[in-house]
């Protein structure tokens, strides 16, 4: 493994693990989460290459794929029989987005004035799906 590359997956370990644990005590807003696709080579991802890392990344934390279409997968997650989590994730070759869809038990709110807030597993468990998506992006360069 390329030192660049090594260093660029310790990276995203690192921020996830020292961000992660302040999430869940506390409810957070809901947003949007758009992440670039970093390439760490002059080998450009083809969209079928991000859809295999998005695939590949959610199953790491036991994401189930709930619609595959072009363009577009939405994600489930089941938390020990609880709390559920439902996500879609729209991508390209240069970012993907993901947007929150549906839950069960993680005290949503939509408080009328467009904002809307969640518990903090919702921030630890997106965090992780995006750490294993870009690891995975990271290894098809």
């Amino acid at each position: 493994m390329r030192p660049i590359k090594a260093f660029a997956i310790f990276a995203f370990v690192a921020l996830t693990l020292s961000s992660t644990a302040a999430f869940a005590t506390r409810a957070v807003e809901i947003e949007d989460r758009e992440v670039p696709i970093v390439s760490v080579s002059d080998k450009a991802l083809t969209q079928a290459a991000v859809k295999k890392a998005i695939m590949i990344g959610a199953q790491t934390h036991s994401w189930q794929i709930k619609k595959d279409a072009p363009g577009k997968i939405q994600l489930h997650l089941d938390y020990k029989g609880r709390e559920q989590l439902t996500v879609d994730v729209a991508y390209d070759t240069k970012k993907y987005v993901i947007k929150y869809v549906d839950s069960e038990l993680l005290k949503y709110k939509d408080h009328g004035d467009g904002r809307r807030t969640i518990s903090g597993h919702y921030a630890r468990w997106v965090q992780n799906l995006v750490t294993a998506i870009n690891a995975e992006l990271l290894r098809q360069q």
